[in-house]
Parts: structure tokens; sequence; C-alpha cells
């Protein structure tokens, strides 16, 4: 029984982290450019996968539910919130300058 109060334990601690990172480079996230439609703003997370089938699995099948909440904390991306382009720029860099100055 110790051995999945420590592994609940651990889980939350995680997913506590994550947290507060996620808080933190929302807060403090320096604006972007996007080469594909030319927004400048912070770019938006993006997490694969349904909410859905992720509380479904935790609810009914632990391992299955831990597996799939991995993946999809693995399979987050930062994109345009605009078109959802992944490649976001730094404004500062050769490429967003060059860019913006010739508009």
């Amino acid at each position: 029984m110790d051995q999945y109060y420590n592994l609940i334990i651990g889980l939350i601690a995680i997913f506590a982290v994550f947290f507060i990172l996620r808080i933190f480079n929302f807060a403090f996230g320096r604006k972007k450019f996007c080469p594909n439609c030319g927004y400048i703003g912070r770019p938006r997370t993006h997490t694969k996968g349904s909410i859905i089938l992720e509380i479904f699995l935790w609810l009914f099948f632990i391992i299955p539910g831990i597996i799939y909440s991995l993946w999809r904390l693995t399979s987050r991306y930062r994109a345009c919130p605009m078109c959802g382009h992944r490649n976001m720029i730094p404004l500062d860099s050769p490429r967003a300058k060059k860019t913006l100055e010739s508009k």
C-alpha cells in the first residue's frame, strides 16, 4: 500500500512542477513573430490528444492513464494562435527584423 501512496504523491509532485512552470512561462514569456501569417504575440500551447479520454483512462485504468498523460505532456508544443504554425521566432531575430522592416 505504501508503494502506491508514494507513486501517487510522486505523480502529484510532477504535475505540480509542470503546472508552476507553465504559469511562469505564460507570465514572463516573450512575444514572438510568426513567419507564416505575420502574427506578433505570445505563442499558444497546443496539446495533442483528448482530455475526455485521459479522464476516462484515469478513472478506470490507472496504468494506461499514466502512460496517456505522460504522452500528452511530452507532445505539447508552442504554436501561433492564429494559424497554428509551430515555428514562431523571437522578435529580435534577424529574420523577424528583416520581414517586419519590409512591411
